[in-house]
């Protein structure tokens, strides 16, 4: 199992994941083919031990460049609760910190206690609940993860 860029031949069980994940709420098969294009190595996915697509997260910088969106973030019901979600985030936290990210956002539905749970974990803090965000009836939680702090010498 290893996480790792998106590539063109996962579209096909990447939006299958999607789809499973997020039904009707989900992405196309364009938008999931032209975010290879615009989000290069920010779009991930978790390859299980059979070649397929475990889970996938897609990450994307903001034009100020300090800050960043996990835009989406899937794992297939049966790998569920083995970390991969953890993983993902992780791993995507790392790749824009190394861009020079400050703040990374995302939104979270705030029924999906699973989802909010994994990323306190991970120190996301939720930072405000914005009604209506996909449209009537859309509430999400943004939720926020700062840098960590940069530890102190100790010396004067």
């Amino acid at each position: 199992m290893a996480i790792r860029p998106f590539t063109v031949t996962d579209l096909a069980s990447t939006l299958a994941l999607d789809r499973e994940a997020f039904a009707e709420q989900g992405y196309t098969s364009i938008v999931l083919r032209q975010a290879r294009d615009v989000f290069d190595e920010l779009f991930r996915v978790y390859e299980d031990g059979d070649g397929g697509i475990a889970g996938y997260a897609m990450g994307a910088i903001a034009t100020d460049r300090a800050t960043a969106w996990i835009l989406a973030l899937a794992v297939a019901k049966k790998h569920r609760g083995a970390g991969i979600g953890r993983a993902l985030t992780v791993d995507l936290l790392s790749l824009l910190r190394a861009r020079g990210v400050a703040d990374v956002l995302l939104t979270v539905d705030p029924a999906n206690t699973a989802a909010i749970s994994l990323y306190q974990t991970t120190g996301f803090t939720v930072a405000r609940t914005v009604d209506d965000y996909f449209g009537p009836g859309e509430r999400r939680l943004v939720m926020v993860h700062h840098p960590e702090p940069v530890p102190q010498s100790g010396l004067a």
